[in-house]
């Protein structure tokens, strides 16, 4: 990453993804056995304020059956941020 993070470490790969108006971060599990999946995102909503969460699968990544690093994408659309699917959840 532009920062000096790296892109992977041991247990997990990370990726952030961004428009004009959002920006996404995702941890996905090299261990989707063993470890949840994480994510936080951001965005602009009307009037130049901003909207963000961070989320969490509901169980290890495998057993949310999140195989890819898109299922960990929040929602970035309408007037908040919010976690996507039944298998995601605000981070505890």
């Amino acid at each position: 990453l532009e920062i000096g993070i790296p892109t992977q470490t041991d247990n997990y790969s990370y990726t952030f993804n961004t428009t004009k108006d959002t920006t996404n971060f995702l941890a996905f599990s090299l261990d989707p056995t063993a470890l949840k999946g994480f994510s936080s995102g951001v965005m602009v909503v009307t009037g130049g304020q901003t909207s963000a969460i961070s989320c969490q699968t509901n169980a290890t990544q495998s057993a949310a059956n999140i195989s890819a690093a898109s299922g960990l994408a929040p929602t970035l659309t309408g007037s908040a941020a919010a976690c996507s699917g039944t298998n995601l959840q605000n981070m505890q």
